[in-house]
């Protein structure tokens, strides 16, 4: 028994919605929010030619919302000043590569404490001015996380 020439074209159309539908959600998945993770570090890094080193605990939490956080607490000196850091940037993130994000939308929220300038902050600890600073590496080692921009040292962030 042969099916007439339109039950065969509502059964082929079909099959290519579903196999549209399928490949959408794959893509959007696979490009948009890829992260589910709440991890912590503690960071020393010091620049010589410049006089300047920070010491901080520094959260990283992205959501599967594509929203993130990035919370810094510690010092930064340079000659003979030191200030207080404790700030959060927030910000929106989208998956570029398998290991690979990019933050958009940034603000940060700087709390009463931090006395810390903001434009040595953004030269040596995290810039928000160029796009290219912007991008962060996430690569699973073990039981952490290595983090990674162009300029800021990469960190091993230990989820909790």
């Amino acid at each position: 028994m042969r099916l007439p020439v339109k039950a065969n074209m509502k059964i082929l159309l079909g099959i290519i919605a579903f196999a549209t539908v399928a490949n959408a959600v794959y893509f959007i998945n696979k490009y948009h929010a890829i992260y589910d993770l709440k991890c912590e570090s503690y960071l020393t890094h010091q620049i010589g030619q410049d006089n300047f080193s920070y010491s901080a605990m520094i959260g990283l939490e992205l959501r599967n919302d594509a929203k993130g956080t990035f919370s810094v607490e510690g010092v930064m000196r340079q000659g003979g000043k030191t200030w207080v850091l404790n700030r959060d940037v927030v910000f929106e993130y989208t998956g570029l590569h398998d290991n690979t994000f990019r933050m958009k939308n940034i603000h940060i929220v700087k709390y009463g404490r931090d006395h810390s300038p903001d434009d040595l902050f953004d030269k040596n600890v995290l810039s928000l001015k160029d796009e290219a600073s912007r991008v962060m590496s996430l690569a699973k080692v073990k039981n952490g996380y290595i983090v990674g921009t162009l300029r800021a040292p990469a960190l091993i962030c230990i989820p909790h």
